[in-house]
């Protein structure tokens, strides 16, 4: 029954901002999502929040979110370019971590990063492994948290051997 549900959903945004592509509409499914693991096999996947999506997707205030690369995607090598929106939420601080579970901070701690609305990280695994990002946001009530699942790179995915 998920089928339906993520239809009606895209069918909202797609109303709320007819000039949205599929790619903006699914980036804002993705990024917004509640992470929920599957107890089978550990794999943590985003639950749809139509209203965070529709706060992303509009501009309105909502909840910050990565916007680049694209949650859930591969990410394209061990140097990566995280960028991200308030979405009209009056942020005072942002802070990232990259980890290998959920919250964890075992790959990267960027400490405070001001204002800044994006982070290179450089140095990231290129093992095919899953990746958790955790954007964290200092608003005038305290510190809040999104997260985002990414793969890995592999080490020479894309290369062809000549002569094969």
């Amino acid at each position: 029954m998920a089928a339906p549900h993520v239809a009606g959903a895209f069918a909202i945004l797609k109303q709320a901002k007819p000039s949205a592509s599929v790619g903006e509409i699914l980036s804002a499914l993705q990024s917004t999502g509640v992470p929920i693991t599957d107890s089978r096999n550990n794999l943590i996947k985003p639950r749809i929040n139509v209203k965070a999506a529709f706060d992303a997707l509009t501009g309105t205030t909502g909840t910050p979110t990565i916007t680049s690369p694209t949650p859930g995607s591969t990410l394209p090598g061990a140097s990566v370019t995280f960028q991200w929106t308030a979405n009209g939420t009056p942020v005072l601080e942002w802070w990232l971590t990259i980890g290998t579970s959920v919250g964890a901070s075992s790959v990267y701690n960027s400490g405070s990063l001001g204002t800044s609305l994006s982070r290179t990280v450089n140095g990231l695994p290129i093992n095919g492994g899953q990746l958790f990002v955790r954007l964290y946001f200092r608003l005038s009530q305290g510190w809040r948290s999104t997260d985002v699942q990414y793969t890995a790179a592999r080490a020479g995915a894309g290369r062809t051997h000549k002569g094969w």
